[in-house]
C-alpha cells in the first residue's frame, strides 16, 4: 500500500510517499480503508519528533482519518497515534465513530483531533459533568485557531456560556462568521502584540 512515511525526525519537509506493507490489525484492532486524512499541528510535531510516546522512525504519519471498516463496510472516522496517512490503517474500534449522515469523508477526517481536544479541555476542567456544575462562563482564548473554533459550538451542548477571545483582524481574515456571531466576543488584539 502507499503511505506518507516519516523516515527521520526532520519536520514535514522530510515526509515521503512510499510503498509499504499493508497494515495488519492487532488482536483488538480492525482495518479501515482510508479515504481521507486530516492534517493538524500534532502531525507537524510528530514529523519533527516533538510529540511524546512515538516509536523511532520510520513510521507512517497521520492521526485522524475517515473511511470504511473492512469488517462491516461502515463509514467511520477515527483516531490513531500514527498511521492514518496510508491507504489502510489498523485502529481500535473504540476510537472509531460513525460518520454522520450528510458529512463528506473530508469533513469527517478533520473532526476527531480538534473537536475531541476541545471536548477534553471542558472535561478536564470538570465543565461537562455533573449537570449542577453547568453554570460556568468559559473564556476561549485564541478562538480563531482550529481548536478554539471547535470549542465554540460545544459550549451550548455543555450548558455553558462562552467569552470567545481572538484578534478581530484574524477573524475578519479567516471570515469566521460563526465566531463573529458568538455572543460576548472579546477582541484580544492588544494581547497578540
Amino acid at each position: 500500500m502507499r503511505a506518507v512515511v516519516i523516515p527521520r525526525w526532520a519536520g514535514p519537509e522530510a515526509l515521503e510517499l512510499q510503498q509499504v506493507p499493508d497494515s495488519q490489525p492487532g488482536p483488538k484492532e480492525v482495518l479501515v480503508r482510508v479515504e481521507a486524512a486530516g492534517v493538524n499541528f500534532a502531525d507537524v510535531l510528530t514529523a519533527s519528533g516533538g510529540y511524546p510516546g512515538l516509536p523511532k522512525p520510520p513510521l507512517i504519519a497521520g492521526r485522524e482519518f475517515a473511511g470504511v471498516r473492512e469488517d462491516t463496510d461502515q463509514r467511520v472516522m477515527g483516531y490513531t497515534q500514527w498511521g492514518a496517512f496510508a491507504q489502510k490503517v489498523a485502529a481500535r474500534p473504540e476510537l472509531l465513530w460513525p460518520i454522520p449522515e450528510g458529512w463528506s469523508v473530508a469533513e469527517a477526517a478533520a473532526f476527531p483531533v480538534n473537536y475531541f481536544t476541545a471536548h477534553f479541555a471542558y472535561w478536564k476542567a470538570e465543565l461537562i459533568q455533573p449537570p449542577e456544575r453547568h453554570l460556568a462562563r468559559v473564556l476561549i482564548h485564541a478562538v480563531a485557531g482550529v481548536a478554539g473554533c471547535c470549542a465554540v459550538p460545544l459550549v451550548p451542548s455543555a450548558r455553558m456560556t462562552a467569552a470567545p477571545a481572538a484578534n478581530n483582524v484574524r477573524i475578519r481574515i479567516l471570515n469566521l462568521r460563526r465566531i463573529r456571531a458568538a455572543p460576548g466576543l472579546i477582541d484580544d488584539a492588544d494581547s497578540c502584540a
